[in-house]
C-alpha cells in the first residue's frame, strides 16, 4: 500500500478545503451511503448523514470531550461491496493527528455504552476490542496541525469492500476539547489515472491595457498535474475575442494583453486520448482612468478613530494618522488614505469647491484594498458626517447613495449616471474592508463645473408619422438644456410651423398625399424638422374580400369566412395562430387576384398578437420581398400595425414613432402573413381580425358597375363588406345608387365603387 496525502493548511471553513480529486470527473461511490458514529450531538445540525451527503458545506462532529474516555469514530456503508482505490476525507479544524482507516466486507461491531453520569448520561458507541486487536488498518492519516486540510488516501491496487472504518487515535488541541469534525468523505474508483480529464487556469486581476501570465495545466483523473506532452492542439481563447490580444503558448504559459475593462471568460481546450479536454478560469481587467480627474488637489477629510484613552484616564490630546485623507485626490496610486479604526468601515470626502455636473466616479484601493463599498455625493448646504460617524447606510440630509459595488483590487468605473447628478460633495465609502484599515489610494471625478440651466436646443416630434389624409397626428417639443435635460416652458410657448398649412396649434392634419416637414420654434431655437408621411387617401381602400385565402394547408372558400371576412372592422377573429402553429411557421396566404398598387397596408391584431412576424408581398411576376415586423409591445389591448410604402425621396430626420418598417414593391398581388414571436407567454392564441389595403386596386380587380350579378332576376340582395345586409330584394338596375364608395358583395361577387 502507498499513503499519498494532499494537504491545504489555514482552512478554518467549510467548502474552503482544495480537493485533491476531480469530482466532475469521478464518481463518488459514497454519495449518500448509511454512516454511523461513536457520537451524535444533539439537535439538528452537525448529523453523521451530511458526511456523504455531497455538501463539503455540512458536516458531522462528535460530542466534546467524549474522546477522553474513548475515541471519535466513523463507520460508512456502501450499501454493498464495491472496488476502489481513493478515499478522500475534508477535515475541519477539530481533527486527529493520527487516525488508521479500515476497509472490511463485513460488519464492523460495535455497542452502545454510557459514560456520563446518571444525571447527565453520554451515550457513545464503541468499537469491539477484539475486532479492533485483530483488524489491519488499510490507511495511516493525519497531520499535526490546527487548520483543517482535505488528505486523499490512495491505494496502488484495487481495494473491495463494503465498510470504510476511520478510526481517530491522537488529537490536536481542538479535536481534544471539541470531538472530531468531518465535513465529507468520498471514495473513487479510478481506473486509468494518468488520463488527461481537465484543464487548470489561473484567475488573473489585471489593469486595462497591461499585460498578464496565464499558465494552463492538464491534470489527470487522480487530479496530479502531468506533462502537457500528453495532449494535443492546446489552445487558449476569450470569451469576448476582441477584448483582449493572446500569444504564446510554450509549455502552457500565455501573454493575455488587455484591451478594455470588464469581466470575461479565458478558456483552454486541448486533445487527450481522442477527446476534447477544457478548462477555464476568470479573466478581470479593471478599468484605468483617462482624462482629467477634477478631484485632485481638492480638499479631502476622512473618518477618524475616537481617542482612546491612557492608563491613568486621561484622554490623547492628539490623534497620529500617518495617511491622511489627502493622500487618495494627490494622483499619486502609491499613496492611500487609512482608516485608522482598524476592521470597520472607512470613508473619505472630497469637496470639489462647487456644485459640479459629474459624469463618472471612480477609485482605486491599496492592497489592503476593499470590501462592499459605495459612493454617495452631495450638493452644497449637505449635512456633513461626524468625523467617526458611520456612513454604511447614510441618512444623512443631503446626500446620495450609489448603488453597492463589490470588490476590486484596482481602479473600477463605479458610476455613470443616466440622469443629470449634480454634487459639490463626493464620499467614498468602504463598507466591509476584508484585511482591517480601509486603504483608498485615489478617487477620480469627470465632470464639469455646474452652471443654472438654460434653453439650447429644441427637438419636435409627432405622434404617429405614418398616416391616411384626414387623419390627425399631435405634435410635441422638448426644449434640452445645456446639460441634455429638459428645460421647463410656459404652456403655449412653442409653435409649431410648416410650409403647407396643415399645422393647426399642436395637430397636423394632411388631406393629400406626400412627404411633409414639421419644425418647432421657442424663442430663437429652431428644431430640426420631423418628417410625416402622408400613404394614401383615406378613402381609397379596398378589401382582400372573396379572394382565394389560404391558411396553412387549408383553402379556405368564401363560405368559410362569410362573417369572418378579412376587412371586418369588428373584433370577429379571420386567422388565428396558437404557439405549435407559430413554431411551424403556418401562414395565412391572400390571392388579390391582379396586382395591387398599395400605399398602405393595416393588419388588426387582437391583443394576444405577435410580437414579431413577417409579411410577404409578391407581384405576379414571383418578385418578393419580405417585411420584418419587430416590436416590444405587451398584452394591453388590441393593436393596429402599418405597413407603407415610403417616399424615394424621403431625407433623413429624427427618431419617428409607430414607425415599423416599409415595403418597397410597386406592384402586389400575393400576401403571406407568419407569426415569429408572441407578445405573450399564457397560451393565449394570436388573433387577426382584418387586413385593409389602401391604394389602387389592380386591374382585374372591377371598380364599376356594367351589370350587377343575378340581375336577370329582377331583384337582388346587397351585402356590406362586414356580412351585413345593406339591400335585400332590391331592384337590380339601382341596387348599389346612393351607396357611399367601398366594396359590396352582391350574389357571392365583390363589387367596388
Amino acid at each position: 500500500m502507498k499513503k499519498i496525502m494532499t494537504i491545504v493548511a489555514g482552512v478554518a471553513v467549510a467548502g474552503a478545503a482544495a480537493l485533491a480529486l476531480d469530482w466532475n470527473t469521478q464518481e463518488n461511490l459514497a454519495l449518500n451511503a448509511q454512516v454511523v458514529t461513536s457520537s451524535v450531538r444533539p439537535g439538528e445540525g452537525d448529523r453523521p448523514e451530511n458526511i456523504t451527503d455531497g455538501n463539503t458545506g455540512s458536516r458531522w462532529q462528535a460530542i466534546e470531550k467524549a474522546n477522553a474516555v474513548s475515541p471519535d469514530w466513523v463507520i460508512i456503508d456502501l450499501g454493498e461491496s464495491k472496488t476502489f482505490t481513493d478515499v478522500e476525507i475534508i477535515w475541519e479544524n477539530s481533527h486527529p493527528k493520527t487516525y488508521s482507516v479500515y476497509v472490511t466486507e463485513t460488519a464492523i461491531p460495535y455497542a452502545q455504552q454510557n459514560f456520563g453520569t446518571e444525571e447527565e448520561p453520554v451515550n457513545y458507541n464503541v468499537i469491539d476490542a477484539g475486532w479492533l486487536e485483530n483488524a489491519t488498518a488499510t490507511f495511516a492519516g493525519g497531520e499535526d496541525s490546527e487548520a483543517g486540510y482535505t488528505e486523499t488516501l490512495t491505494s496502488e491496487t484495487a481495494l473491495t469492500g463494503r465498510y470504510i472504518l476511520i478510526y481517530g487515535e491522537t488529537y490536536n488541541n481542538w479535536a481534544t476539547d471539541w470531538g472530531m469534525c468531518i465535513y465529507e468523505v468520498r471514495v473513487a474508483n479510478i481506473g486509468d489515472r494518468d488520463k488527461v480529464t481537465t484543464l487548470t487556469l489561473n484567475d488573473v486581476t489585471v489593469k486595462e491595457g497591461a499585460t498578464a501570465e496565464v499558465k494552463v495545466e492538464a491534470k489527470n483523473a487522480a487530479g496530479s498535474v502531468v506533462d502537457l506532452s500528453k495532449v494535443e492542439n492546446l489552445t487558449l481563447t476569450c470569451s469576448e475575442p476582441d477584448a483582449v490580444e493572446i500569444s504564446g503558448g510554450e509549455d502552457g504559459v500565455y501573454s493575455v494583453k488587455t484591451l478594455r475593462y470588464g469581466n470575461y471568460t479565458l478558456t483552454a481546450t486541448c486533445e487527450a486520448d481522442g477527446e476534447t479536454v477544457t478548462g477555464s478560469s476568470v479573466l478581470t481587467v479593471s478599468y484605468v482612468w483617462k482624462g482629467v480627474n477634477i478631484a485632485q488637489g481638492k480638499p479631502a477629510w476622512g473618518r477618524t478613530a475616537p481617542a482612546e484613552p491612557t492608563e491613568d484616564g486621561d484622554e490623547v490630546e492628539e490623534i497620529v494618522i500617518p495617511n491622511p485623507a489627502s493622500n487618495a485626490v494627490d494622483g499619486d496610486v502609491e499613496t492611500y488614505y487609512e482608516y485608522n479604526g482598524g476592521w470597520s468601515e472607512g470613508w473619505v470626502i472630497v469637496d470639489l469647491g462647487k456644485d459640479h455636473i459629474i459624469d463618472t466616479l471612480a477609485a482605486e484601493f491599496a492592497e489592503k484594498g476593499n470590501g462592499d463599498f459605495r459612493f454617495a455625493y452631495a450638493q452644497e448646504g449637505a449635512a456633513m458626517p461626524e468625523e467617526d460617524q458611520n456612513l454604511k447606510n447614510v441618512t444623512l440630509e443631503g446626500w446620495t447613495l450609489c448603488p453597492v459595488q463589490k470588490r476590486s483590487a484596482y481602479s473600477t468605473t463605479l458610476y455613470q449616471p443616466e440622469n443629470r447628478v449634480v454634487a459639490r460633495y463626493i464620499a467614498v465609502i468602504d463598507g466591509d474592508s476584508p484585511a482591517q484599515n480601509a486603504q483608498t489610494a485615489e478617487i477620480y471625478v469627470a465632470g464639469e463645473e455646474y452652471t443654472a440651466p438654460q434653453a439650447t436646443s429644441i427637438e419636435v416630434s409627432a405622434s404617429a408619422d405614418h398616416l391616411l389624409t384626414g387623419e390627425k397626428v399631435t405634435l410635441n417639443a422638448r426644449v434640452l438644456d445645456q446639460y441634455g435635460a429638459e428645460f421647463p416652458v410656459e404652456e403655449g410657448s412653442v409653435d409649431f410651423v410648416d410650409e403647407y398649412g396643415y399645422v393647426n396649434g399642436n395637430e397636423f392634419e394632411s388631406a393629400e398625399k406626400g412627404l411633409f416637414e414639421v419644425k418647432a420654434l421657442y424663442g430663437e431655437l429652431e428644431s430640426a424638422p420631423c418628417y410625416i408621411h402622408v400613404a394614401a387617401k383615406k378613402e381609397s381602400y379596398f378589401f382582400p374580400w372573396m379572394c382565394p385565402v389560404t391558411f396553412g394547408d387549408e383553402t379556405l372558400s368564401p363560405e368559410d369566412y362569410t362573417g369572418h371576412v378579412l376587412a371586418n372592422t369588428a373584433d370577429t377573429t379571420v386567422a388565428e395562430w396558437n404557439d405549435e402553429d407559430i413554431a411551424a411557421g403556418k401562414a395565412l396566404r391572400i390571392d388579390l387576384g391582379d396586382e395591387c398598387d398599395i400605399d398602405m397596408m393595416t393588419l388588426r391584431w387582437e391583443a394576444a398578437c405577435p410580437k414579431s412576424y413577417t409579411v410577404t408581398l409578391e407581384d405576379n411576376a414571383g418578385n418578393r420581398e419580405v417585411v420584418e415586423i419587430e416590436t416590444e409591445r405587451g398584452v394591453d389591448g388590441n393593436v393596429t400595425d402599418r405597413i407603407y410604402k415610403p417616399v424615394a425621396s424621403a431625407p433623413e430626420g429624427p427618431a419617428r414613432a409607430n414607425a415599423l418598417t416599409a415595403g418597397n414593391m410597386t406592384k402586389v398581388r400575393y400576401i403571406t402573413v407568419v407569426p415569429k414571436e408572441s407578445n405573450n407567454s399564457n397560451g393565449w392564441s394570436n388573433k387577426l381580425f382584418g387586413i385593409a389595403l389602401y391604394g389602387a386596386p389592380g386591374a382585374g380587380i372591377p371598380t364599376s358597375v356594367v351589370s350587377l350579378p343575378g340581375a336577370e332576376a329582377g331583384a337582388v340582395d346587397v351585402y356590406s363588406i362586414s356580412g351585413a345586409v345593406v339591400r335585400r330584394g332590391a331592384e337590380a338596375g339601382a341596387a348599389l345608387q346612393g351607396l357611399p364608395k367601398g366594396v359590396y358583395v352582391v350574389n357571392g361577387k365583390k363589387i367596388v365603387i
